[in-house]
């Protein structure tokens, strides 16, 4: 079957990008691309499309301006739309319910990760027997041996899992073959589904909580036995997972290495305060020192006048008396100064 999809971007990039994993996906499709624009609209009006890939944060028309031409056009109100966004945070997918936007892409986005939601979007009846979906609230406990973890589970599928637990010993025993009991939530009717046997297929240590808590560990396993009635309680479960990528799971690496980035940066900054709160503490200490020697009562040396240069207390050089009147004045302050002095040592002995 031929397909024809419009590219809406601002970005010449992310319009090359999608086009190249389109014509990797479908050869002989037809792809129009256009700027977020008039010229966008035009295409909706004129031209119908399987898919419509729109980016969200453009500039001029952003994505929700585009998804509701495109609901409310003649040719392609029911065309498929799949908007591309820098964000996944629940507040953005709350957003895009609201809009009835069914299926988003986070970018940049792996060809693994498109072409996984693109056969979703074209082929809504197909089972991928690969595909693992988000069901919130589903447990599992896993054994190696005489060892139990329990873990959350993030995504499942037919043949595979991924799951997050705490480990507090060493593990190398998980590459051990384990058995895994999995129950589901209540929206599910608290289904359990015990005795599946699994291999380990990926393990990443995501974060030791304190120096006295056991590490975070993120898994993933393959599942190598089922059983009759448990393969097929599994199946009713899967069936009734939501299919849209609102809660589909594509590829939480992605998600995983922005977490460790920010777990990373985190601490970072957590070392750099700590750095601050030093050097604040060395500089009010310095403060105090300098606060208690200013106001210490330390008496001043005194000086006597008796000591000091009578040309220092003047803002000219001495200069010689040659006025007879003057140096009678100074010869009888010398005397009396002496005659001062003689006294006080007199009185002194």
């Amino acid at each position: 079957m031929s397909y024809r999809f419009l590219i809406i971007h601002h970005a010449i990039v992310i319009q090359k990008i999608i086009q190249k994993f389109l014509l990797t996906l479908y050869e002989s499709s037809t792809i129009d691309i256009c700027l977020p624009d008039e010229g966008a609209l035009k295409h909706i009006a004129e031209k119908s499309y399987h898919i419509v890939f729109c980016g969200l944060e453009m500039a001029g028309l952003n994505g929700f301006d585009i998804h509701n031409q495109l609901r409310t056009s003649k040719l392609n109100s029911n065309s498929q739309f799949i908007i591309m966004t820098a964000s996944d945070s629940s507040r953005q997918k709350d957003r895009f319910k609201e809009q009835g936007i069914l299926f988003f892409l986070t970018m940049p986005c792996s060809f693994p990760q498109f072409q996984r939601i693109t056969e979703v979007v074209l082929n809504p009846d197909i089972k991928d027997d690969h595909m693992r979906y988000f069901i919130p609230k589903t447990q599992a406990d896993i054994q190696f041996g005489n060892q139990y973890y329990n873990a959350n589970i993030n995504n499942i599928g037919m043949d595979s899992m991924d799951c997050e637990l705490l480990c507090s010993e060493e593990t190398a025993e998980m590459i051990r073959n384990c058995e895994i009991n999995i129950r589901f939530p209540e929206q599910y009717g608290h289904t359990k589904i015990n005795n599946i046997h699994a291999s380990l297929l990926r393990l990443t240590p995501k974060a030791r909580l304190t120096d006295s808590m056991p590490q975070r560990l993120h898994t993933t396993w393959k599942f190598s036995y089922i059983d009759t009635d448990a393969k097929s309680a599994l199946t009713d479960v899967i069936n009734q997972a939501p299919r849209s990528s609102l809660e589909m799971y594509e590829d939480f690496e992605s998600i995983y290495e922005i977490n460790d980035k920010l777990t990373r940066s985190n601490e970072a900054m957590q070392s750099d305060l700590y750095k601050l709160q030093l050097e604040n503490e060395r500089l009010l200490k310095k403060i105090s020192e300098l606060e208690n020697v200013i106001s210490e009562n330390r008496p001043m040396e005194s000086f006597h006048f008796k000591d000091i240069p009578l040309s220092s207390l003047i803002n000219e050089a001495a200069k010689a008396a040659n006025d007879p009147a003057k140096l009678k004045i100074f010869q009888r302050v010398i005397d009396d100064n002496i005659q001062l002095r003689n006294k006080i040592n007199q009185e002194a002995k």
